[in-house]
């Protein structure tokens, strides 16, 4: 499913250079015709100046020449196009939700292939808690891919990891307990598990998963324990499209973290208003009154073929109700608004 992703977004940049190179040669051509005629009149001018050439053959030559056309305007840019929907409509939808519920609200969303976005509060920073188990998660399939780590490796469960609070199931493992990375990272991102996410950071360490950040170009998070977590929905939206992307790790290990987010114990957010057959891969976060869900959404065209979008909603200020139903609001009208609005083109 990346893939198709990928490689509709190379076409969209193939596609977006052909254009602009058509577009400076129909600029061309006018200019070209201009230089042309100044050429001529020109010549003609110095020629009967100097007796070579009459009036009348001069008047004639250049009624010869071809008659330029007004040049047409300028075609709308190449994002509005191919994005297939109104950025500055679905602002304003997006907008109307948040005022409609308490707290206030971060969002980002992307249309990748024509790169075209829509962000509210986009750089602000969000207390986002569960999310923040994106960074490790994005660390060890990147060192997996790297070949510093075996994802079959064992973690022995240690005391100091027993997280007795909020969501997950190893909590209740005994002591001395171990299992895979691979396994430890499913729990991880799937059941939100905290313990999952002591042990994979204990075995990272912080500043390898900063490293990590910093390299992704991820530059307004500030990483530490999940209570004090702190990104922007633009910093999230990056960290979805390097899970999305085989070139941050491979075909496979891609495959494999979009698996892992799919399904997931958490679905009453981003995918609960969707229709049946749209795969969501996606993180929420709940805590205290911060909430957020930060996803991509994978979807079928009205010719068959299969695209996907990045969609971060994050709130803070907010009840859970509130926030749950804002979120889910907000996702149905991006769905409407990229999906719907796209289905028959098959672009």
């Amino acid at each position: 499913m990346a893939s198709g992703g990928l490689e509709a977004a190379a076409d969209g940049t193939r596609m977006r250079d052909r254009r602009r190179i058509a577009q400076r040669d129909r600029r061309r051509v006018p200019l070209y015709g201009l230089s042309l005629l100044l050429a001529v009149l020109s010549s003609g001018l110095v020629l009967f100046l100097s007796g070579g050439l009459s009036g009348e053959q001069v008047a004639d030559a250049t009624a010869a020449l071809p008659v330029l056309a007004e040049p047409s305007p300028p075609p709308p840019p190449p994002s509005e196009i191919e994005a297939g929907f109104d950025p500055e409509a679905l602002r304003g939808r997006l907008e109307e939700i948040a005022g409609v519920y308490g707290g206030v609200y971060g969002v980002a969303v992307l249309e990748p292939v024509s790169g075209t976005g829509v962000s509210l509060r986009g750089d602000e920073g969000f207390v986002t808690a569960s999310i923040g188990k994106l960074p490790p998660f994005l660390a060890l399939y990147r060192a997996a891919a790297r070949g510093e780590l075996d994802l079959e490796e064992e973690i022995t469960l240690l005391p100091t990891d027993v997280q007795d609070y909020g969501s997950g199931e190893l909590h209740a493992f005994p002591v001395g307990h171990s299992l895979s990375l691979r396994e430890c990272a499913f729990r991880l991102v799937n059941h939100s598990d905290n313990t999952a996410w002591t042990m994979l950071n204990r075995r990272l360490g912080d500043e390898k998963i900063r490293a990590e950040l910093e390299e992704m170009g991820v530059e307004n998070t500030v990483y530490s324990n999940l209570s004090d977590y702190v990104t922007t929905p633009n910093d999230v939206l990056l960290m979805l499209e390097n899970i999305s992307d085989p070139r941050f790790t491979s075909e496979e290990l891609s495959a494999e973290m979009l698996a892992a987010m799919t399904g997931t114990v958490f679905e009453d957010r981003i995918p609960e208003k969707l229709p049946a057959d749209v795969r969501v891969a996606h993180k929420t976060g709940s805590y205290g009154d911060n909430f957020g869900d930060a996803g991509i959404v994978f979807y079928t065209d009205g010719q068959g073929v299969e695209k996907h979008y990045y969609l971060a909603v994050l709130a803070r200020g907010a009840g859970e109700y509130d926030a749950r139903d804002a979120i889910q609001s907000m996702s149905l009208a991006v769905y409407e608004a990229l999906a719907e609005n796209t289905a028959g083109e098959g672009n």
